[in-house]
């Protein structure tokens, strides 16, 4: 991901993938607050887990999160841990979503116990137990546990964090979940087609962390170059650096802005100004036609209007401009790089190959309007 400069500071000395982000159906969505229109002011929690690496390390480790808004991370693990955790959450899907048995329940069973245990519950089902408490699940036993350690988490007792994965079936449920803990604490619970997806975008992120190793006979002599970016621009003396997501249409971002998007819960504004069409009358008034995209892969890039003031009157020929504009802006949107399609696991970053060329919108309107001043 694009965002080395050469005044960075010790602690943004890193490599960092795009974020891969999964909306959790079974936890409570964000709330933004009473200030946010009814229609946004929710949304679904989602986990969030990239790949970091800094300059002398080995090989990048897999940070998660559990929500996109989270400030601190859940838990960091490296590249091996990830593959383990991924062919876990597998098998636990497959429990998950494995049928109920229907042979009659064993001597014994509780009146509630319609039919047999799976073959993996050890479970201890109490004829007085309450009802939310009639469920199908392994062995608490820490032996047999599904675990996987974390050995770059702070160790606790003399042995490293871990995670633990467990499956739980409520006895009349058509499905399992499968709850994952970090050392017993709090943590997540996916269904079995999430635990899937998610397995399969860690061992994506696991293929492209080995995509491009290090070249082990490298002579000592070599010398990379520096990388420094050049800005696409200036404004108001701001440099402005291309796109971090390879966003065709992007008129870039400055530093800061790459930096804040590092953290969960920031994203990028992506826009890109199509013309100024001037009004009439006063000389410096005008309508902004821009096109615009807040890194969100469930929103598609818009068009965005403003006008100087409280309106701009515009003739016959300042119709025809503004009409060329919002065409562009259309053909951009159609276009455009960015995938418009919701998914279950989105990528915060479009690394597909571009599908249209950039193109200079403001000289192209006035080019495409007949009337154009």
């Amino acid at each position: 991901m694009f965002g080395h400069f050469d005044d960075d500071k010790l602690d943004e000395r890193r490599h960092e993938s795009a974020a891969v982000q999964m909306r959790l159906s079974l936890a409570d969505a964000h709330d933004h607050g009473a200030k946010i229109p009814v229609e946004r002011r929710y949304e679904a929690a989602r986990l969030h887990v990239k790949l970091v690496q800094r300059p002398a390390e080995v090989e990048p480790a897999l940070r998660f999160f559990r929500d996109r808004w989270a400030e601190e991370t859940w838990f960091t693990c490296t590249v091996a841990e990830a593959s383990d955790l991924a062919n876990k959450l597998v098998s636990a899907a497959e429990r998950g979503e494995e049928p109920l048995p229907i042979a009659p329940p064993a001597a014994g069973s509780p009146f509630w116990s319609t039919a047999s245990c799976p073959s993996w519950c050890q479970a201890t089902h109490d004829v007085d137990g309450f009802y939310e408490d009639r469920v199908h699940m392994p062995d608490l036993c820490e032996d047999a546990m599904v675990r996987v350690d974390l050995h770059l988490e702070r160790a606790t007792a003399d042995r490293p964090e871990w995670l633990e994965l467990m499956v739980f079936r409520h006895y009349r449920e058509s499905i399992g979940t499968i709850d994952i803990t970090k050392s017993q604490m709090a943590g997540i619970t996916l269904t079995p087609a999430e635990a899937r997806t998610l397995a399969g975008e860690l061992r994506r992120l696991i293929h492209d962390s080995q995509a491009a190793p290090l070249l082990p006979n490298a002579p000592d002599t070599a010398v990379t170059p520096a990388h420094h970016p050049a800005p696409l621009r200036y404004a108001r003396g701001t440099a402005h650096y291309p796109c971090p997501h390879r966003i065709t249409w992007c008129d870039g971002h400055s530093k800061q802005e790459v930096l804040d998007a590092r953290t969960p819960g920031n994203m990028l504004i992506h826009s890109m100004v199509i013309d100024r069409v001037p009004g009439e009358g006063c000389s410096d008034s005008y309508v902004k036609v821009a096109l615009e995209h807040d890194d969100d892969p469930n929103h598609a890039p818009s068009v965005y209007l403003t006008t100087k003031g409280d309106g701009t009157d515009l003739n016959g020929l300042g119709v025809d401009r503004l009409i060329a504009a919002l065409r562009h802006a259309r053909a951009a949107i159609v276009g455009s790089n960015v995938d418009q399609t919701p998914a279950d696991l989105p990528t915060a970053a479009a690394t597909r190959t571009a599908s249209v060329a950039t193109v200079d919108w403001q000289r192209h309107a006035a080019q495409q309007s007949p009337n154009a001043a």
